[in-house]
């Protein structure tokens, strides 16, 4: 487990590794996303059906974890999107959907 830091709460938390892989996955596979960073649900569910194998009622749940753990905000009606200022202990800061050193 890597400890998270949310800067805009200050809390820390540990999140599961394959949540920040899921993230980071999830990231580079959207290509079509708004001027806002919101990735559409269509897009998501197919991310995650095609490549981890996950049926809609998984994906929905496991995108309810992932919000709560505070890695995406999720928008209703519309997609997700990607958390900025998201920094992990390993010095790795989420920074317009990019993991960087």
């Amino acid at each position: 487990m890597q400890k998270l830091v949310l800067k805009t709460i200050g809390k820390e938390r540990e999140v599961p590794l394959i949540y920040e892989k899921a993230l980071q996955f999830l990231d580079r596979k959207a290509k079509n996303r708004t001027k806002s960073g919101i990735i559409r649900f269509s897009d998501v569910y197919l991310i995650f059906a095609w490549y981890m194998r996950l049926n809609k009622a998984e994906t929905r749940i496991f995108l309810k974890e992932l919000e709560n753990y505070g890695l995406i905000e999720i928008i209703p009606y519309n997609g997700i999107r990607i958390r900025k200022n998201t920094q992990f202990a390993g010095g790795e800061k989420w920074k317009n959907g990019d993991a960087r050193d």
